[in-house]
């Protein structure tokens, strides 16, 4: 069965200033980065979104860079909507998918203020939850011990991340303009109201009435 994977990872094709980078050389640094600074949310962020590279596509390159202090860095583009079958994840890229929601989990414990980290969070625990069986093979992770409790953190995250950018978002709305899915709350207000058609969170009338409304103000 096809899975879509709502990636997170902001890659884009021919960015200026972005070359190919091996993805053996991003996974490298960003984990000697993060055993310099284990308490880093920037850190664990920047090492769940390499891991959850490799569990989507498994890639020789990556659109990528090291910045000044040595983290890695994706060009700012909007997510991408990605697919692949449960029966084509490797046993590596099952072991990325479990590395990467380990380290986005640090990375949001660190930075409990950020939406974007809370919104990465979801979407990896979506790909978690809806291949529970493959990747988990019988395990937990953590307080996350069923396909069940993965459904409802993604739930969580996602109205965490909305809850902290609905507001700042209208505010920036004008300035910014780069279309509905550039905002994070746009993002987790679709990401609930499709959890709610497929039966995955509870989502009550009411709820799904206010997220449509925030999603038709940035749809001109």
């Amino acid at each position: 069965m096809n899975k879509v994977l709502a990636a997170f990872l902001f890659v884009s094709m021919g960015v200026a200033g972005f070359a190919d980078m091996p993805y053996a050389k991003a996974l490298a640094g960003a984990q000697d980065l993060v055993a310099k600074k284990p308490n880093d949310a920037r850190a664990r962020f920047a090492l769940g979104r390499v891991l959850f590279v490799g569990y989507v596509s498994e890639p020789e390159t990556l659109d990528a860079e090291f910045d000044g202090d040595g983290y890695v860095v994706f060009p700012v583009d909007a997510p991408v909507q990605l697919e692949r079958k449960e029966s084509e994840i490797s046993d590596t890229a099952a072991n990325s998918l479990r590395m990467a929601v380990t380290h986005l989990m640090r990375a949001t414990r660190y930075n409990a203020n950020d939406a974007l980290y809370a919104l990465a969070n979801a979407w990896a625990f979506e790909q978690l939850a809806a291949n529970w069986k493959r990747v988990m093979a019988g395990e937990s992770l953590g307080d996350i011990a069923s396909e069940a409790d993965a459904w409802a953190k993604v739930a969580a995250e996602n109205r965490r991340a909305y809850g902290m950018a609905k507001d700042r978002d209208v505010q920036e709305m004008a300035s910014r303009a780069p279309g509905p899915n550039a905002f994070p709350s746009v993002l987790a207000a679709k990401n609930l109201l499709r959890l709610k058609e497929s039966n995955k969170a509870r989502v009550t009338e009411a709820e799904a009435d206010r997220l449509r409304s925030h999603i038709a103000k940035f749809v001109s």
